[in-house]
Formats: structure tokens, sequence, C-alpha cells
């Protein structure tokens, strides 16, 4: 006898073959998307440390920019979408700190790294005025907030 033809080989090879099929097709019909790539700023500076919302009808997209001011967001959904842009609060600065017995005493140390507020305004999808028509395949966006 073949071994292709015993039935214990005919069933798992007949399940695997439906499996592989049903893998290969899960795929196939999945929602297109866009890529965007570019450099948030806001009043000439360029923001580190920030989150960059995309919402879109159904799908909300989130990255954050690097320490130059550059991100990227894969899977963003097509069509006109939102944008929002969130930065930290400002952190106390080494004479705010000098000044300050609490932050003193917690022994506070400011971070290094140059930080860029945005406004509250930028954050809220209703308020930001922020929005960009996305293509299926990568685009460029830079954002530069006044």
């Amino acid at each position: 006898m073949k071994p292709w033809t015993n039935r214990r080989y005919g069933l798992g090879a007949s399940i695997g073959l439906v499996l592989f099929f049903l893998m290969m097709t899960a795929g196939c019909g999945g929602r297109a998307t866009g890529t965007i790539t570019g450099t948030v700023t806001y009043l000439g500076n360029k923001v580190p440390s920030a989150k960059v919302t995309f919402y879109g009808p159904d799908l909300t997209v989130s990255t954050s920019t690097e320490v130059d001011g550059t991100y990227k967001a894969s899977n963003v959904p097509l069509g006109l979408v939102k944008v929002t842009v969130t930065t930290a609060r400002v952190a106390s600065s080494r004479a705010q700190v000098a000044q300050s017995p609490v932050l003193k005493q917690k022994g506070y140390v400011p971070s290094a790294e140059k930080m860029v507020t945005v406004p509250r305004k930028y954050s809220d999808p209703q308020q930001s005025n922020i929005s960009l028509n996305v293509i299926e395949g990568a685009q460029p966006f830079d954002i530069d907030l006044k």
C-alpha cells in the first residue's frame, strides 16, 4: 500500500491542504492602507517624542516622532483622515528645580533632551484642523504647526 493512499495520511494531507489554502486566502481581500512619513515642527522647531495619530472612519493609527521630529505611520486607512499631534507636558528646567524645595527633595533631574510642547488644541481631532487624504502606498506628509 502506498503511503499517500493510506487513510491516515489521506486525512492529514487533506486537512493540511485546507489549512494551507485558508491561510493563503486570509490575506486576500484585506483592506488597502497607506504609509505616511514626515516631520513634525512647531514654530520652526522639530518636535521630538510626540504622538501622531491618524483618525479614519473605522480605524485609528498612532506612531511617535523620533528625536529629529520624523515619523513613519504604517497601515493608515485610505481616504480622508483627521490628524492630531500630542506632546508631554513641559518638564521642569534646571532653574525651576534649583528654586523648588519639593523637586530638590524628590531628587528630580530634568531631561537633557530638548522638549517642544505644542498647544493642546492639536491633540483634539475636532480642533486640530489637520487632515490628509491618504492614498494607497507611501506618501510624505510634513506637519508644520503654528
